[in-house]
């Protein structure tokens, strides 16, 4: 046990503080004749104005002396908003809203075993939760996002942050989970999904490649919003293994045979029941002939079909047109080409999209069917692909 000494310099007279007064002190004033006081002795308000001059680190650091220094901790900290992210094996990030990030880095031994697995010192895991503890205890911090390095961790520490995440009573469902690229054929991925007992909010996937064979996988928690990104040669399989309602795709390298899976998949029943939205930002060329082809579709005239949607980022608005696909369940799938969007529902049509539709409408079959070379009409380029599912 120690005492922290701050020596402060020309006080003054001595003055006495209420707990519900206001202190500042002021650095300025201070000369070299002044005496070292115990800081832990001060008054709880006048003790509150130094302990903001930390940081976390230092207030955490202070908390973990004894009891008694957690305890006056817990009561000097100026709670404001505040987010807790588990990025084993490195570190935990603790970040304010306003004043920024602050790291609490774990010592770490790394040995490579066998299947070049790291292999780390054996507290580092429970030092980890621990740290993720103390500070939502300290600060009333929440709990908010999992970021999963496969490349640093083995299978059997994922099996235990697996566990724990599990047990948290606190934590009824995870906000914001990530993981970066698959490794070992998508197994890190199929552990991490098989085991996970709590529904995710968001889950961002960076890199979803095919391994030696294609993956699949059966998992009881749904993703609400699904974001796939950076990704070259998409496992199709291991995508519609998932439960989601929202799917965004960035960077990923899709192409329209890919979608045309999805979309069947979809149709038979055989995934997304609950699928509320498909977005593939920048798909550099799209063949509409490869991906209807099998779906029946049915290409609706946009001054007459009309309905209420919401577009990817959550506003609210209207489409007009479109096409689209029956599903087995009764729902429909409305791709979003040779449409209309708008947030107002009283605009008027554009006449270039009127004679889009038109144009597609002359040669539906050829473009949909499966009797001939795709037109011209059924190629687009640089496009952004949104389907949405009512």
């Amino acid at each position: 046990m120690f005492d922290i000494i701050l020596t402060c310099f020309g006080l003054g007279e001595k003055k006495k503080i209420e707990e519900d007064e206001m202190v500042v002190f002021d650095i300025s004033r201070y000369e070299e004749n002044g005496k070292p006081f115990k800081v832990m002795e001060l008054p709880l308000v006048a003790f509150r104005n130094v302990a903001d001059f930390w940081d976390p680190n230092e207030q955490y650091q202070l908390s973990k002396l004894s009891k008694k220094s957690k305890a006056t901790m817990k009561l000097a900290i100026k709670k404001r908003p505040s987010q807790l992210i588990l990025a084993p094996p490195l570190k935990v990030n603790f970040n304010y809203s306003v004043t920024g990030s602050y790291h609490f880095h774990q010592p770490v031994y790394i040995n490579y075993g066998l299947g070049n697995h790291p292999r780390f010192s054996p507290g580092f895991l429970d030092r980890c939760f621990q740290t993720v503890n103390d500070l939502k205890d300290l600060f009333n911090s929440e709990f908010r996002r999992i970021h999963f390095f496969p490349n640093h961790l083995s299978w059997e520490d994922l099996y235990r942050i697996v566990n724990w995440i599990n047990q948290d009573e606190s934590l009824p469902s995870i906000p914001v989970m990530t993981m970066a690229t698959i490794k070992d054929n998508g197994m890190f991925f199929k552990i991490l999904m098989e085991n996970l007992e709590k529904n995710v909010h968001n889950f961002t996937i960076w890199g979803m490649e095919r391994g030696q064979k294609s993956l699949k996988i059966r998992h009881n928690f749904e993703i609400k919003e699904l974001y796939v990104n950076d990704t070259l040669f998409l496992d199709v399989d291991a995508f519609t293994s998932l439960k989601f309602s929202r799917a965004n795709l960035r960077g990923v390298d899709i192409q329209s045979e890919e979608i045309n899976e999805i979309l069947m998949s979809w149709k038979m029943g055989r995934f997304g029941e609950k699928m509320e939205l498909f977005y593939a930002k920048d798909i550099a060329i799209l063949h509409l002939r490869a991906m209807l082809i099998g779906l029946e579709a049915e290409l609706r005239d946009p001054r007459t079909a009309k309905r209420n949607i919401l577009f990817p980022d959550g506003t609210p608005g209207w489409l007009y047109g479109g096409i689209d696909v029956k599903g087995a369940n009764g729902k429909t799938a409305t791709i979003w080409l040779y449409s209309y969007q708008s947030t107002n529902e009283d605009d008027p049509i554009p006449e270039e999209c009127i004679q889009k539709y038109e144009n597609a409408q002359r040669n539906w079959n050829r473009i949909a069917g499966d009797d001939g070379d795709p037109v011209r009409d059924a190629i687009f380029v640089d496009t952004h692909l949104t389907i949405t599912f009512d």
